[in-house]
């Protein structure tokens, strides 16, 4: 994936997005009008990235699993499901090693 080069207030547009919605609401924010006019020209987009970076990870898996088009919120799920899981594998790889 090619990271974009952004100015100091750009990376301070994208760091508040993210901490206020994270990245599965960004999803979901992404579509939602409401929201969406609240958000800069630059954080509209980088959720709407987002959302189609998900979609092409896990669009395909859900609609095989639901035999239908998954929702928005069903992607922002399983995109929540997928970061839990890859913490999880992380801190167990992090943990020290019993002496047994």
């Amino acid at each position: 994936m090619i990271t974009p080069s952004y100015t100091l207030k750009q990376h301070q547009e994208l760091n508040e997005l993210e901490a206020k919605y994270g990245f599965p609401d960004l999803i979901v924010a992404s579509v939602d009008s409401d929201i969406s006019a609240t958000l800069t020209p630059l954080q509209r987009q980088h959720a709407t990235n987002w959302r189609s970076i998900a979609n092409q990870r896990f669009g395909e898996e859900l609609k095989a699993q639901l035999g239908r088009q998954s929702t928005v919120e069903e992607l922002a799920n399983r995109l929540s499901l997928s970061i839990a899981i890859n913490q999880f594998r992380n801190d167990r790889t992090t943990l020290p090693k019993s002496s047994s």
